[in-house]
C-alpha cells in the first residue's frame, strides 16, 4: 500500500471512528505555568496545541502581545494571570489525555499536544458548560481544553501549529468568544 493511500485511510478511520491520528498518552497535571502550557505527571512540559495566551511575566514576547491586545504591559500581564487561572481550574491534578503532534516543538522546546480533560466514560450523558467544547473520543466524552482557551475567550489562535480544519474551528472560536465578550473579551 502506498503511503498516499494509507494516509487516506487513516483519515477515514478518523472520521468516521473518532480514533485519534496521534500518540497519546494518559497523564496528571502537576503545575499550569501560563495559559497555554502545562507540565504532566512524567515531567514533560506541554504547549497547548494551536493556542496563544498573553504572558503573566515580563519577557520579550509581552510587548508583542500588548501590541496585540492593544493593551499596556500591565493591562497584558493581568490577561495573562486570568488566563493561567483558567486553565488552573481546569486542568489542575486533573488526569488528561495528551496527543502529542510528533512533529512540532514551540519556540521554547516544548512538546505541541491536545490536551482533553475526561467528562465521563463510555456512552454518557452531561450538561455542557457555556464556552467549553466538548468532544467524543474512542473511549467517552472530554473537555477539548485547548479549544476550550479559545472558546471561553482566554486565548486567541496560534495559527501556524494548526491543519485546516481545526484552524477554521479554532477561528471560530476565537470570533464568537469576541462577540460574545467572553473571558478577556469582555468590556474592559
Amino acid at each position: 500500500m502506498s503511503g498516499r493511500c494509507f494516509s487516506y485511510l487513516m483519515m477515514i478511520l478518523w472520521l468516521f471512528t473518532g480514533t485519534s491520528l496521534y500518540a497519546y498518552e494518559t497523564s496528571k497535571v502537576e503545575r499550569v505555568f501560563d495559559g497555554d502550557g502545562i507540565q504532566i505527571s512524567n515531567l514533560q512540559n506541554i504547549h497547548l496545541l494551536g493556542v496563544d495566551a498573553p504572558e503573566a511575566i515580563q519577557d520579550s514576547k509581552l510587548y508583542h502581545d500588548a501590541k496585540v491586545y492593544k493593551l499596556d504591559i500591565y493591562g497584558t500581564m493581568g490577561l495573562g494571570k486570568s488566563s493561567k487561572q483558567f486553565l488552573r481550574y481546569l486542568v489542575q491534578d486533573e488526569a488528561v489525555r495528551v496527543e502529542y503532534d510528533e512533529k512540532t516543538k514551540d519556540k521554547k522546546g516544548l512538546r505541541n499536544a491536545y490536551v482533553y480533560l475526561p467528562v465521563c466514560k463510555g456512552k454518557c450523558e452531561y450538561t455542557p458548560q457555556e464556552g467549553y467544547d466538548y468532544v467524543t473520543l474512542d473511549d467517552g466524552v472530554y473537555v477539548f481544553v485547548n479549544a476550550t482557551m479559545i472558546k471561553s475567550g482566554y486565548a486567541i489562535v496560534r495559527e501556524s501549529d494548526l491543519d485546516a480544519k481545526n484552524k477554521e474551528q479554532f477561528k471560530q472560536f476565537e470570533k464568537s468568544a469576541q462577540d460574545r465578550g467572553m473571558g478577556f473579551w469582555a468590556k474592559r
